[in-house]
């Protein structure tokens, strides 16, 4: 797999798009999750769900793997050289957001070592919504922002914004500051995220 774009900047931002049948299976999935898990994330968001089977985890998991080695392949050694690649990532959380219009993600960080986002379904009226946008300085409608270093330097990339299309996943570490701002198009925008812990068996 070769389609996939990498961010020239601080941290390592990769984007690429999953096959149609993995978010398919996770949207399916989704749908049947009843664990609330809003306290554990900053999100303003009303319907925020844990995956928590272990049958869910395991399928994301194998279908994640591919991915994660265009992240792995970048990163070691142009990236993290100092670093040995992990023998084992482990994957420690893993949700969903349905996110309704007004609803936003403010500028927030995740924990442990590599964290993603992937769109299971981002209406087609949100970047509809976009192009008619007068001040983007919060991003578009829907967008995510990702904001590294000192904003406004001179002859320096600072952040990147991106409109999501149902697909899109974002691989990046965990500590690179993001946020999501908000549509107005009376529509649902899934999209799920979670972390995971690198094993580099005690040597860094």
């Amino acid at each position: 797999m070769s389609n996939y774009k990498v961010y020239k900047w601080g941290p390592l931002l990769v984007k690429t798009k999953v096959k149609d049948d993995f978010r398919l299976g996770l949207l399916e999935r989704s749908k049947h999750l009843d664990v609330d898990f809003r306290k554990r994330l900053a999100g303003h968001i009303d319907n925020e769900k844990l995956f928590t089977k272990q049958e869910d985890l395991d399928y994301f998991m194998y279908n994640i793997q591919q991915y994660l080695e265009i992240y792995f392949n970048e990163a070691w050694p142009n990236f993290f050289n100092k670093y040995k690649k992990p023998k084992e990532v482990k994957l420690l959380s893993l949700w969903v957001n349905f996110m309704r219009p007004g609803e936003c993600n403010p500028p927030h960080i995740h924990g442990d070592d590599l964290s993603f986002v992937l769109y299971l379904d981002v209406p087609e009226t949100i970047a509809e919504e976009s192009k008619h946008v007068i001040n983007n300085d919060i991003g578009t409608p829907g967008g995510i922002r990702f904001m590294y270093g000192a904003d406004g330097l001179k002859d320096t990339l600072s952040y990147a914004t991106e409109q999501p299309v149902t697909g899109d996943l974002f691989l990046f570490p965990s500590h690179l500051t993001h946020f999501v701002a908000p549509f107005k198009s009376d529509c649902t925008r899934i999209s799920m995220s979670g972390n995971f812990a690198f094993n580099r068996g005690g040597d860094n």
